[in-house]
């Protein structure tokens, strides 16, 4: 599973980082993140953090109050019970995204999925690289200091 933002505790959405699901709806949200390689039928197993959390909680007290001879193996997932696909995430986004629009963006928000790793590499280049170097140019012409083509760096990186 994936672990994603909060369901209610410490507060609902509540997030400690922009990896894994959050940083995909923070990149697009701003524009940065234009395409992705993930396939829309694709099961996307995500859980929020308090779920594992309150498990560990709970084990720990079970495991202190029931002592067991034999090693007890405990998962926390939810795309057998409650699946949930990536096309629906994308959906459920671009929602948020219409929702809750940010005030700074560096290209219209949005983005899609492709399924084609030749197609999402050529989109890579086109909708990530390129205007990131253009980006970081136009920052150096201003005395600015450039910060784009690592950013899209990083983001490539984690969408691996």
């Amino acid at each position: 599973s994936i672990v994603s933002a909060a369901w209610r505790e410490p507060m609902p959405g509540w997030v400690d980082n922009l990896n894994g699901p959050t940083g995909i709806i923070a990149g697009a949200l701003k524009g940065i993140l234009r395409t992705l390689l993930c396939g829309r039928h694709l099961k996307a197993d995500l859980v929020p953090v308090d779920v594992p959390i309150n498990q560990m909680i709970c084990i720990a007290w079970r495991t202190a109050t029931k002592p067991s001879s034999s090693i007890i193996v405990y998962n926390c997932t939810s795309g057998g019970v409650n699946p949930f696909r990536w096309g629906d995430f994308e959906a459920w986004g671009y929602e948020a995204l219409l929702f809750y629009p940010s005030k700074e963006f560096f290209w219209y928000p949005g983005g899609s999925m492709r399924t084609n790793p030749y197609t999402h590499k050529l989109a890579q280049v086109m909708f990530h690289s390129v205007p990131a170097h253009l980006g970081d140019l136009a920052l150096r012409l201003t005395n600015n200091k450039p910060f784009f083509v690592k950013i899209t760096q990083k983001m490539h990186k984690a969408t691996k």
